[in-house]
């Protein structure tokens, strides 16, 4: 059987095509190469995918029932802007959820749980993805204000309200009853930096 010289062409053009990828891939780095696929799938998780991946005993429900009840009760949920806010009810308390990154593009979740209504407090907490690519909780260290649950001294009494960033990098530190600013942390990439 005869195969057609403008075929053998078009053929042998195909290969050295291939051929001629599959070196330029090569000379890529494997740490290029992950960077990039890592980076393509991290574009694709929403903030409301990081909320699926805490730790359970995040929230008063489990993992579904709270994707549930963000979903049914007219929280804002700005998956561009990385940022849920959701009023609770009787059982699930308020809270607010925002996606930080890192210099190197992973993701640091912060989630304010509390009461905005009352007596007007919230707890502060941290998650970010571990080894084994569970989200797992940060140390309160990172970040420089102590939440709710402790002063920096240990006592339990310090109150305070955290409000996550809709848009920006910064948190506002307010005093409970009189809404006062006490503090904007700003998230640099690496670590929360007090304003002066």
């Amino acid at each position: 059987m005869r195969v057609p010289r403008a075929v053998l062409i078009v053929l042998l053009a195909s290969l050295l095509a291939v051929k001629a990828e599959e070196s330029r891939v090569d000379k890529t780095s494997y740490g290029e190469q992950r960077a990039s696929t890592e980076k393509a799938g991290r574009e694709q998780v929403t903030i409301v995918d990081y909320v699926a991946q805490l730790p359970p005993h995040t929230f008063e429900g489990t993992v579904e029932q709270t994707l549930s009840f963000i979903r049914h009760t007219g929280a804002i949920i700005d998956k561009k802007n990385g940022y849920i806010s959701c009023k609770g009810d009787g059982g699930q308390g308020d809270f607010e959820v925002a996606l930080f990154r890192y210099s190197d593009r992973r993701p640091l979740i912060a989630v304010s749980t509390g009461s905005t209504d009352g007596e007007n407090w919230t707890y502060l907490e941290f998650f970010a993805p571990a080894a084994d690519g569970k989200m797992r909780k940060m140390p309160s260290s990172i970040f420089p204000i102590a939440d709710a649950g402790r002063t920096e001294s240990g006592d339990v009494s310090g109150k305070w309200r955290f409000e996550l960033p809709r848009y920006g990098k910064t948190i506002v530190v307010r005093q409970p009853r009189s809404g006062k600013t006490l503090h904007k942390i700003t998230w640099t990439g690496e670590k929360f930096v007090k304003e002066k």
